[in-house]
């Protein structure tokens, strides 16, 4: 396993509470960054749209990266952080989303309360993405969706940058095979994004290319360097 980004939660609450001003000015500013969040707003659009989900969670909202988007998109969205001052940023770009203080383990909400509960960038900073999944699971009605992403291990860009860059300190990541295992016993599938690195979208004389291939020439999901991950519960 390579070295994890965060030992426990209180490290993982320290970060995020301590630059939560300056999360949005860090993440949302370059072209790689937008294209993140495009690519990730499309795949959860895609999916909402698919199941026509009405009542929906974020679980780690933070400063509303993904959720302010998606509910001015007109989806029915609800929030909720372990961190207050992230929800504080939040407000301050809508204050009428329904938003609370919560921990993904023990999510704010009784059983089978939503249609979907998704879940981006938080799970890969858990030793184990069922630790926040079983909760999300719960909270969700019968037939409802539990949507996260993980990070690909095996992808080609994955394991050059664990060659060339082996002590950097990283979130969990995972084999398809893993999730695979951890999932046998729900109704899961797997697909994913990103075909090529992200890091190719800093260099501006590769970006147009690399952003055409993404686009137009996906690699298969086994290689995509983001799984995102849908269980349906039965």
């Amino acid at each position: 396993m390579s070295k994890l980004r965060f030992k426990n939660k209180k490290e993982f609450l320290d970060q995020y509470e301590n630059e939560a001003k300056e999360y949005d000015s860090h993440r949302l500013i370059t072209f790689e960054d937008k294209k993140v969040l495009r690519e990730q707003l499309k795949v959860l659009s895609k999916i909402i749209n698919k199941n026509n989900s009405q009542d929906i969670l974020e679980a780690g909202c933070g400063t509303g990266r993904i959720l302010v988007p998606l509910v001015e998109k007109g989806f029915h969205i609800e929030g909720f952080d372990l961190s207050k001052n992230m929800l504080k940023e939040l407000r301050k770009k809508n204050n009428k989303i329904k938003i609370k203080v919560g921990d993904i383990e023990s999510i704010p909400y009784k059983d089978n309360s939503f249609d979907l509960v998704y879940s981006i960038t938080v799970l890969i900073h858990m030793l184990d993405f069922k630790d926040g999944f079983n909760d999300m699971y719960r909270v969700v009605k019968k037939n409802g969706l539990v949507v996260f992403d993980l990070p690909n291990r095996n992808s080609i860009w994955t394991r050059l940058s664990l060659f060339f860059n082996p002590n950097k300190k990283r979130t969990r990541l995972y084999t398809k095979k893993e999730i695979k295992e951890s999932l046998k016993d729900y109704d899961y599938q797997i697909t994913g994004i990103f075909s090529y690195a992200r890091t190719f979208y800093k260099i501006p004389i590769l970006r147009v290319i690399v952003n055409f291939l993404d686009n137009y020439l996906k690699l298969p999901v086994n290689q995509r360097t983001q799984f995102i991950v849908i269980v349906r519960k039965n």
